[in-house]
């Protein structure tokens, strides 16, 4: 083919057609720039396909993690919800100033135990901290969904970042301070509910005679502790329940966006 063209322009030269001539090589620049323009055509198809093949892989991706967060939240949710029922008994005995027979004295010593208990709230989040560090979030084409991802991600940290504290750090200092005034004891049978739940190291060595337990939970400042140690737990079981809740709902919503996107894709 460029050997035709030349000929052409070769026998224009020496015809000294210099109208033909020009309108010839007219005509070729008009080709070049055609086939410069189609070349780029196809290579800007085949860069958007690439683009929008990674961008559903990585959407693919999140639905996996949304996937494995909800099983989380799930998890985290049945570990905050079964404090629910030791903290309405323990109120029964705060009311009665713990004034309780010998037999409901273990009782009294598990409940007492689980209130610094807690469990840490985990993050799957492995594919959106892979979009942001590296850029690839502008990827996502679809704007509307991108920022209901983003703003999933920031409240859910944000969330977590407010269940963890009060579990990692206020029921620490909690613990601290029961032990301090002699009102913890390690009930043999809160091993096993430990050992599922339980962010804080238990010492067997801890324990110590029931009468003094028992003497110290009669004092009136103790009994005041004590209650505002429930008071605080429960405020933060009912801000973690609403959390979740929120969280289920926000994933629920953003699976169903993330699937019908995909579609298009």
């Amino acid at each position: 083919m460029i050997n035709f063209f030349r000929k052409i322009r070769k026998k224009l030269i020496e015809e000294d057609n210099v109208r033909k001539y020009l309108l010839y090589a007219i005509g070729e620049i008009i080709l070049v720039v055609i086939g410069i323009l189609i070349a780029l055509q196809v290579n800007n198809f085949k860069e958007s396909k690439a683009q929008r093949s990674q961008e559903a892989v990585y959407l693919k991706f999140i639905l996996d993690d949304l996937l494995l967060q909800k099983q989380e939240n799930s998890t985290q949710l049945n570990a905050i919800t079964s404090h629910i029922s030791f903290e309405d008994k323990l109120i029964e005995y705060i009311s009665n100033r713990f004034e309780v027979d010998f037999n409901q004295r273990e009782d009294v010593k598990f409940l007492l135990s689980t209130l610094p208990v807690g469990r840490t709230y985990g993050a799957y989040e492995a594919t959106f901290l892979d979009l942001t560090s590296s850029g690839n979030i502008a990827l996502i084409s679809n704007q509307a969904l991108k920022n209901q991802i983003l703003q999933h991600y920031q409240i859910q940290k944000r969330d977590r970042d407010v269940i963890n504290n009060n579990t990692l750090n206020t029921y620490k200092e909690m613990w601290i301070e029961l032990i301090d005034r002699n009102l913890i004891v390690i009930s043999p049978s809160l091993n096993e509910f430990v050992q599922n739940y339980s962010v804080l190291e238990f010492n067997s060595s801890l324990e110590f005679l029931d009468d003094t337990l028992f003497e110290n939970l009669s004092k009136e400042e103790n009994l005041i502790l004590i209650q505002n140690v429930l008071a605080y737990k429960v405020t933060t079981t009912k801000i973690a329940v609403k959390f979740i809740d929120n969280s289920d709902a926000r994933m629920n919503r953003l699976i169903q966006d993330i699937k019908t996107e995909l579609k298009t894709l």
